[in-house]
């Protein structure tokens, strides 16, 4: 549970086993499940009320931990209150605008079905695929957030690609996703996808700190995914676009980031990211919805392109 707060905390590495309580961890896992069990109804009443009761297990997990008056925590709190209003029964009649949920239908983002794509994606991630689904999956997923102008060089000819240091699939489960090598070779497999087949991404370009935040950041924007309304919907992507950005500029700012200069394939990577977070940027609260369309379970637009595949 330690974790998992500090993974919601930002990564505050001040956030540790100590500052929570075995009686207030288990006291979060049964509030959490038992919330996740109520939206699993998948009716908009049981989402309103299992939102709520997330929000009212993160306030307490929060201030049943002894880690002090972190920033990050306060901050943490504050998004919790906020969605406990959001989603209480009094706001209902103000609700629609800011949380709109269709059970087994679709997930757009900006009119474009982005929901299959999505999906396999976070499925790589939770399911630990290992490294070369996630890189596999991440670039079909932002591919789709291109330029119209820009299009892909033929794969043909294209060395094949060259695995990383062995390691099997079962040996990347657990804490391995926040190992330099797991995104060594997620970020090698993602770049080859969008045509440098070069493997610009040396062990030396990924620290261990660097490798540990983007899991991290990772885990939260698919925490917010996993509310399933539109609201955490948009924040889980805007975060992901956010958490690419940050990781190309720290592998820029790396001994890789000559080579990623003149990579074609890290242009475009950048560029389906910045799109990406432009898209499922809100405007307002009452037009919250303008680029980000959500459907569960079937289908998620951006900017009018469907990559839920």
């Amino acid at each position: 549970v330690h974790l998992m707060l500090r993974s919601a905390a930002s990564g505050d590495s001040s956030v540790n086993e100590a500052c929570v309580t075995p009686e207030a961890a288990e006291a979060w896992k049964i509030s959490f499940q038992a919330a996740v069990d109520t939206m699993l109804q998948k009716t908009k009443r049981t989402m309103q009320l299992g939102l709520g009761s997330v929000a009212q297990g993160v306030q307490k997990l929060v201030e049943g931990s002894s880690c002090g008056q972190l920033e990050s925590l306060v901050k943490l709190k504050g998004q919790a209150m906020r969605l406990q209003v959001l989603a209480s029964t009094r706001s209902l009649a103000d609700l629609d605008p800011k949380v709109k949920y269709e059970p087994l239908k679709a997930l757009t983002v900006g009119g474009v079905d982005v929901h299959l794509e999505l999906n396999a994606f976070i499925m790589a991630w939770q399911m630990m695929k290992g490294p070369e689904e996630v890189g596999r999956t991440l670039a079909k997923f932002l591919d789709d957030f291109r330029e119209e102008a820009e299009e892909l060089p033929s794969s043909a000819g294209a060395p094949a690609s060259t695995p990383e240091p062995a390691k099997q699939a079962a040996g990347w489960a657990g804490g391995a996703q926040r190992e330099p090598l797991f995104w060594v070779t997620a970020m090698n497999e993602a770049l080859s996808k969008l045509g440098d087949h070069s493997h610009p991404v040396s062990q030396d370009c990924i620290s261990s700190d660097v490798a540990s935040s983007q899991a991290n950041r990772l885990d939260e924007a698919f925490g917010r995914m996993m509310e399933k309304n539109r609201r955490g919907m948009q924040a889980g992507l805007k975060s992901l676009a956010s958490g690419t950005q940050a990781l190309m500029d720290q592998l820029g700012e790396a001994s890789c980031g000559g080579s990623l200069q003149t990579s074609a394939g890290a242009k475009r990577l950048r560029s389906a990211s910045s799109r990406l977070a432009s898209l499922s940027a809100a405007r307002s609260l009452l037009n919250f919805g303008t680029h980000v369309e959500y459907e569960a379970k079937q289908a998620l637009r951006v900017g009018g392109i469907d990559v839920h595949v």
